[in-house]
């Protein structure tokens, strides 16, 4: 998911991200005039979302993040740290699936430098994924299943690519994103409110 900030909302990677004022790319509130549309109906696809000749993608995945292996709802996962206004930008997309690892699930964590009304969105997602927002003390505000949504196609333009793709909002002020595979709030039934005890203040000090 890519973020998306306006802001404080665009980096909805793919989720990228939205932020509502100020806008980081692409964690941004979307502008006043923007349709509101309905929150996609959660329908997981048995495979990613393969781009084809008439898509246009124009975001590379990610690699070489740093990486924290965390307890989460009680089970361990190998998160990837977005600790960047580049990387939340960036967040999931262009990727068909989270990294492979080894005696734990995997996950995607963002670490804003400050609460903010976050708005991510699935631009440029191949996969669906299930969004966690949490404040400043890693209690969870809002929770989402988002849905891969189709791609740009090259008969599209950018902005009518961006306006029709739904927002996820953290609801209050918030400073982390947790994302993960689509399903996972499904099986692991966290609650919001729920206290996720991570370092939080320790990922804080590396935010830029």
């Amino acid at each position: 998911m890519e973020l998306m900030s306006s802001i404080a909302a665009v980096a909805l990677v793919t989720a990228s991200l939205l932020i509502e004022p100020p806008t980081e790319t692409p964690a941004v509130v979307p502008p006043s005039t923007a349709p509101v549309a309905k929150e996609p109906t959660v329908k997981a696809p048995p495979t990613a979302i393969v781009p084809t000749k008439d898509d246009i993608v124009d975001t590379a995945s990610q690699k070489d993040l740093p990486t924290q292996r965390v307890t989460i709802f009680g089970e361990q996962f190998d998160a990837e740290l977005c600790l960047t206004e580049e990387s939340r930008s960036l967040g999931m997309g262009g990727r068909s699936e989270f990294p492979a690892t080894t005696g734990a699930g995997a996950t995607m964590i963002f670490v804003h430098p400050r609460p903010l009304m976050l708005s991510y969105w699935m631009r440029n997602c191949f996969i669906g994924l299930d969004i966690i927002f949490l404040d400043g003390q890693g209690r969870i505000t809002a929770m989402h299943e988002a849905p891969a949504e189709k791609l740009r196609t090259k008969t599209e333009t950018n902005d009518h690519y961006e306006a029709r793709l739904y927002r996820y909002s953290s609801k209050r002020p918030a400073q982390f994103v947790i994302e993960l595979p689509l399903g996972s709030i499904a099986r692991l039934k966290p609650k919001l409110g729920q206290q996720v005890n991570i370092d939080w203040q320790k990922l804080v000090l590396r935010a830029r």
